[in-house]
């Protein structure tokens, strides 16, 4: 069995363990509709593309930063704010409008309901293994309906550098005390999730159970019967 050393699973959150798609949609849509009467108010125009090219100069001005040290843009709600501020910059209460619009962002980005088939598949596999998160999301997982299964959330907004890179599952082991190859991340994303595993010289498993067509009582009775037998 390719797993029999694993003692700690990591998950990653969005679209892993709950869809994630409709909560950002609908986070930015209220987050939106609120700058929207702000902009109205001030006689300005509303132009939600130009928050997302505030957000992209944002990035690109770190990325030469990336390989070799911290970017504080891997926070991603540390991001927010700051393209938030530049957006709201020719209002008259910048700051003001900038804090409410990301408040109502983090408000309905955690109106998550996570399925019970993800829970029952949790409550499985935390009879045999400690469980804990890995995310790039400024979701807090802490305040999500995990029932008490997971040890240690661990989040780029708490300063770790975000997956691909290796710092999260890097401090798992020494946190737990455990080898890399006894621990598993489990994620939806070849790129970050896989990445991540590979360069902290972990074990993976592709698990992206909310794409279109899939099943996701089947997709959580394979994942259990792979990691349980």
């Amino acid at each position: 069995m390719p797993y029999r050393n694993i003692k700690l699973i990591s998950f990653d959150l969005d679209n892993t363990l709950y869809d994630n798609e409709p909560v950002i949609k609908l986070a930015e849509e209220k987050s939106q509709q609120y700058l929207h009467q702000e902009f109205n108010k001030h006689q300005q125009r509303f132009n939600p593309d130009q928050f997302l090219h505030y957000r992209k100069q944002l990035i690109d001005s770190e990325k030469h930063l990336l390989d070799d040290q911290d970017s504080q843009y891997n926070n991603l709600s540390f991001l927010r704010q700051k393209v938030l501020l530049k957006y709201c910059q020719n209002l008259p209460n910048t700051s003001q409008v900038a804090q409410r619009a990301f408040e109502l962002f983090i408000e309905y980005r955690h109106k998550i309901i996570i399925p019970n088939e993800i829970i029952s598949m949790l409550k499985a596999l935390n009879r045999r293994y400690i469980l804990v998160s890995a995310t790039n999301g400024n979701c807090e997982a802490d305040n999500l309906n995990f029932e008490g299964l997971f040890k240690k959330h661990y989040s780029a907004t708490q300063g770790y550098r975000a997956k691909p890179h290796p710092a999260m599952l890097n401090q798992m082991t020494c946190d737990f005390k455990f080898n890399a190859n006894q621990i598993l991340h489990i994620g939806d994303s070849l790129i970050d999730d896989g990445g991540t595993a590979e360069r902290a010289g972990c074990h993976f498993i592709h698990f992206s159970p909310f794409l279109e067509n899939h099943l996701l009582d089947k997709d959580c009775a394979k994942l259990i019967n792979l990691l349980n037998h």
